[in-house]
């Protein structure tokens, strides 16, 4: 009887130790996986504010200098069919001769 409940008991500590094992390795697996995402979600954030924050500074620029009165001031982006290229081409100097 007692060789039967250490064999039960022994039974039951690999049992608990192969699912330790295996949560801890689930555990890693979840950790890399946010880690993981959060640089992706991290990267696709800093491009996509790139591509909004480049043209509208570039766009900020032309029309400073066009309010200094250059008048020569070249516009870029205006080639965008986003929102951004729409905001290019309603700036005056896009309009004159020359500067189309």
């Amino acid at each position: 009887m007692k060789q039967k409940a250490l064999f039960q008991i022994q039974t039951i500590r690999n049992k608990t130790e192969a699912l330790s094992s295996s949560a801890y390795s689930s555990l890693i697996t979840i950790i890399i996986l946010t880690v993981l995402g959060t640089v992706l979600l991290l990267a696709a954030c800093f491009i996509t504010f790139r591509s909004i924050a480049r043209p509208l500074k570039s766009l900020r620029n032309s029309m400073v200098s066009l309010a200094d009165g250059n008048l020569d001031t070249h516009v870029d982006f205006i080639d965008y069919g986003s929102e951004i290229g729409q905001m290019a081409k309603s700036i005056p100097s896009n309009k004159m001769p020359g500067n189309a």
